[in-house]
């Protein structure tokens, strides 16, 4: 079942993708892979003391990303099958709405998967240690 979670988290990523090339457009296909209840902690929120919970609270930080930057791109270099859950770590490159400037900015993300769909995820900044002591792991 963990590689079939593995699995998900690219499509999920990849869908996301789609949407960060034209973030006008509908994000619909990347919030399948979501929970209802999904609960949504990119490193922005976690630096702001908050996260998103839900589609609408996944749908409000889309709004935010389109509001801010003209596109995106997610690469992840590793994804680590972690039973129920999944380290990914990568990068998350942006391009400024107005500005142009681009940004890469690295990621560590554990996400919970249940039922093939993405129940909490989490970004560390790219730290890993600290993504991997939240899995309960240690390198």
């Amino acid at each position: 079942m963990s590689q079939e979670n593995v699995e998900r988290f690219r499509e999920a990523t990849e869908a996301f993708n789609r949407w960060a090339a034209a973030p006008d457009s509908d994000p619909s296909a990347y919030l399948r892979f979501l929970d209802p209840e999904v609960q949504f902690e990119p490193v922005q929120a976690t630096l702001q003391g908050h996260h998103y919970v839900g589609l609408d609270g996944v749908r409000a930080w889309l709004a935010d990303l389109a509001e801010h930057y003209e596109r995106g791109h997610v690469d992840y270099t590793e994804i680590r099958d972690l039973g129920s859950q999944l380290l990914g770590i990568g990068t998350l490159q942006v391009v400024g709405r107005g500005s142009g400037i681009e940004i890469a900015v690295p990621m560590a993300v554990v996400a919970s998967v249940q039922d093939g769909l993405i129940t909490r995820f989490k970004d560390y900044g790219g730290d890993k240690d600290q993504a991997l002591e939240a899995a309960g792991l240690r390198e």
